[in-house]
């Protein structure tokens, strides 16, 4: 049996001016998640949200949840860390 790990780091959801839409990650995200097998574990590494804002984790929290239903990963096989730009003084 054959482990996989996704790293994903930096989606910034809610920014503006992102590289990429919240549609666009989340298509590439299903896309990489469709290629692993049933063992995969994923790693979010920070800055998940734009500037620590709560309308960044909202949006992160329905879009990963759509993908990770959508590839069927268990909740208990995603590890979430936040980076410094979740951390707002």
């Amino acid at each position: 049996m054959t482990t996989t790990l996704l790293h994903i780091s930096d989606p910034h959801f809610g920014d503006p001016k992102g590289v990429l839409s919240r549609q666009e990650v989340s298509q590439v995200l299903l896309a990489l998640l469709n290629k692993t097998g049933p063992d995969v574990f994923v790693v979010l590494s920070g800055d998940i949200s734009f500037k620590g804002q709560a309308q960044g984790y909202a949006e992160a929290r329905s879009a990963l949840f759509e993908v990770f239903d959508g590839a069927r990963v268990l909740r208990d096989r995603v590890i979430v860390c936040p980076g410094n730009h979740d951390v707002v003084k």
